[in-house]
């Protein structure tokens, strides 16, 4: 079957001792936001939860490039 993934850039994510989370903007106030992750494939990474689909997740300025 076809399965739906809800996917940001790996670059997004922060790492604080074992949590993963974020700054994402929601409802006009971007905060840090801790969430859970599932399978990294290539520059994404697949969000279980804790992200709903509208929320803008901040990728840092000049990731990703060489």
């Amino acid at each position: 079957g076809t399965r739906t993934a809800l996917l940001i850039p790996t670059t997004a994510l922060r790492h604080e001792g074992s949590m993963t989370g974020g700054l994402v903007t929601s409802g006009g106030a971007t905060t840090t936001r801790w969430i859970r992750v599932g399978a990294t494939a290539g520059t994404v990474t697949e969000v279980l939860a804790a992200l709903a689909q509208g929320d803008t997740v901040w990728v840092p300025s000049g990731a990703g490039r060489e």
